[in-house]
């Protein structure tokens, strides 16, 4: 990320705003979790790198809308639902700024695990 990230993530924020304290990831799924986060991470890495690839963004939306608040993580289910809109209608900066919010997400949701 460039410098200015930390900056525009403080403007971001502002307009999705996450609260972990709200969320919960079921017992039975917990020793998934880590692999979860893994994976998402490695497919937000691929969205960032392919920010104009609409269609990309409009599968990993679909997947992700499926099976985000079952595994306990609703802001994800939530962005994915707004990272669909902005694919369809290929806003390339908002769809870039869902995706640096849901990366920033998976970074702290990692640190309750």
């Amino acid at each position: 990320m460039n410098s200015s990230y930390k900056g525009d993530l403080i403007k971001i924020s502002e307009k999705y705003k996450f609260d972990l304290s709200k969320e919960e990831i079921p017992k039975p799924l917990l020793s998934l979790i880590p692999e979860f986060i893994v994976d998402r991470k490695k497919e937000l890495e691929d969205m960032l790198n392919a920010i104009r690839d609409f269609e990309l963004q409009r599968k990993m939306a679909h997947k992700w809308k499926g099976f985000a608040a079952p595994y306990g993580f609703p802001f994800l289910e939530e962005m994915s639902k707004a990272l669909s809109e902005a694919s369809k209608s290929e806003n390339e900066a908002e769809v870039e700024e869902i995706l640096l919010v849901t990366k920033n997400y998976i970074e702290e949701k990692a640190k309750t695990i």
